[in-house]
């Protein structure tokens, strides 16, 4: 049996159904890309409490305290933790 579609009508068809599929591919990039924001956002947070919680009950100096930091994350975690990331995560 043959397809007997016009050329023209199967093009319009295939690309519908290319667009359709980027679409797809689009709207779960967009999703994917804030689920991490939000889990970046909340780890964050939840580093600068830490930080905050262990200079109250330390009476540790904050600079000194970021100051190792930075360099122990860094070698164990790689990038990201620098001393401006850790005070801004602090702050947050």
């Amino acid at each position: 049996m043959q397809n007997t579609m016009k050329p023209e009508k199967k093009n319009e068809q295939l690309f519908q159904l290319i667009q359709e599929i980027k679409d797809v591919v689009s709207n779960s990039k967009t999703i994917i890309k804030r689920e991490i924001n939000t889990h970046l956002l909340s780890t964050y947070w939840q580093i600068g409490k830490i930080i905050v919680e262990k200079e109250n009950k330390g009476k540790l100096s904050s600079r000194k305290l970021i100051l190792d930091l930075s360099k122990e994350l860094s070698k164990e975690l790689g990038r990201g933790f620098s001393r401006s990331n850790l005070f801004n995560m602090r702050s947050f």
